[in-house]
């Protein structure tokens, strides 16, 4: 049943049988075997709602989304509508219990692992269309109108994309409802091919553009892909049409980490060692890339290493090695988040606030209204035991805080440095 979306809000609005709806009606006595049965009887799809007792986005659909009486009164007419709980608790009901081996079937064949998730099946049963996330009644409304036009559901497309009869800017589109479905594996199945075949024999500025560039990015994940090397051989211009530092080497660093560092430092979340042979580990990679490619990445890798280990000394000292030898790859928000999380709050090495202190200078010089840089900026001075420069940065802070976090912050700090306490954690 194909509806246009001005057809659906006549229908919601301009109906008072339709109005009298109290949302939508999921059935709450039928097995999946009966619904399929009653969906091809009355030729209506059929959605589902797989949600987890634990979601609180699923228990903002229920509040919020599935009580609207409009949308019930559409989706009512053209699907038949069920709740198949995903998680076990001590407290499921016969129902629940009724539905735990479809629920299994049905999370396999939808791929469900996010919540919630919206699946959509024919009037035959078979999956057509899916969804994930909380949406307004709106947006569900557009989703469930796309669910039952055969013309948007994305595994129908994704058959006549198997047939070879879908459109280059439909493949497009294809690929980014995979994504927002959660479904990976299906976009990559698009996706690869799509780049590959298709997308890198451009050249110039048909193949330079933001969108080419964002779907390549998204669908790189090895070493092996010819991507990899455009991406390299154009690093800077891809992060000019960008606009975002470092865009190309943090997708390079991603993918060197995963395959040459990650194996050898780490065994699912614990470190195999707690002192990497940080020179044994860069000589492959130095081979492979070079060794401007391989000092690079083994920087990264070590501020990555020692954060994930929390060893302060070694990572501040990691730090400031990286932002003295790559700052353009480092906007001034990252450097306050990095100053304030790792120097500031763990480490007292003199020398080592001094640096970071004169970062802040040259930033505070030339944004001297960031009441969060302003705070950083004030603490750093702090700590070095300049008193009155932090008390005269924090006052300033805190007259230019709007946000009530910020007044309390800066308020806070400056109470604790006019009565000499420490405003950072003390042992």
């Amino acid at each position: 049943m194909r509806i246009s979306f001005i057809t659906a809000i006549i229908l919601m609005t301009g109906n008072c049988v339709v109005a009298q709806e109290k949302g939508i009606r999921f059935e709450h006595n039928l097995t999946w075997q009966q619904l399929l049965a009653k969906a091809k009887a009355e030729r209506k799809y059929i959605f589902v709602d797989c949600y987890a007792t634990w979601c609180v986005p699923c228990r903002k659909m229920d509040q919020k989304v599935y009580t609207d009486s409009l949308l019930g009164g559409y989706v009512n007419k053209v699907f038949i509508s069920v709740k198949v709980q995903m998680d076990s608790t001590k407290n499921d009901n016969e129902y629940v219990n009724l539905w735990r081996n479809d629920a299994r079937q049905l999370e396999k064949a939808g791929k469900v692992g996010v919540y919630p998730s919206f699946l959509f099946f024919d009037p035959n049963g078979q999956l057509v269309y899916k969804e994930v996330g909380y949406h307004s009644v709106l947006d569900f409304l557009k989703i469930t109108m796309n669910a039952s036009d055969p013309e948007k559901q994305i595994y129908s497309l994704l058959e006549k994309y198997r047939e070879g009869s879908l459109y280059d800017a439909t493949i497009l589109s294809l690929i980014n409802k995979m994504e927002n479905a959660d479904d990976r594996q299906a976009a990559e199945e698009v996706a690869i091919p799509y780049i590959h075949n298709y997308l890198i024999k451009k050249t110039g500025d048909k193949l330079f553009t933001p969108t080419n560039i964002n779907l390549m990015s998204r669908f790189l994940s090895i070493s092996e892909d010819p991507v990899f090397d455009l991406f390299r051989q154009s690093e800077g211009k891809i992060d000019t049409i960008m606009n975002a530092r470092a865009f190309v080497f943090n997708k390079i660093f991603e993918i060197v980490n995963k395959e040459y560092f990650a194996p050898k430092l780490w065994f699912g979340k614990q470190p195999i060692t707690k002192k990497p042979n940080w020179g044994e580990l860069a000589k492959p990679i130095a081979i492979k890339y070079g060794q401007e490619l391989a000092a690079r990445v083994m920087i990264y890798e070590k501020v990555s290493f020692y954060t994930g280990t929390e060893q302060w000394k070694e990572l501040v000292e990691s730090e400031i090695w990286q932002v003295e030898k790559y700052k353009q790859d480092f906007a001034p928000a990252q450097i306050n988040d990095m100053v304030f999380s790792h120097f500031f709050l763990h480490s007292d090495d003199k020398n080592a606030l001094q640096t970071a202190a004169g970062w802040f200078k040259t930033i505070v010089d030339r944004y001297p209204n960031k009441v969060e840089w302003l705070d950083t900026y004030a603490n750093l001075q702090y700590k070095l035991g300049n008193k009155q420069e932090a008390i005269a940065l924090e006052q300033k802070a805190h007259k230019l805080a709007r946000r009530e976090d910020d007044r309390k912050d800066t308020g806070d700090a400056l109470a604790k440095m006019q009565a000499n306490k420490p405003t950072w954690p003390t042992k």
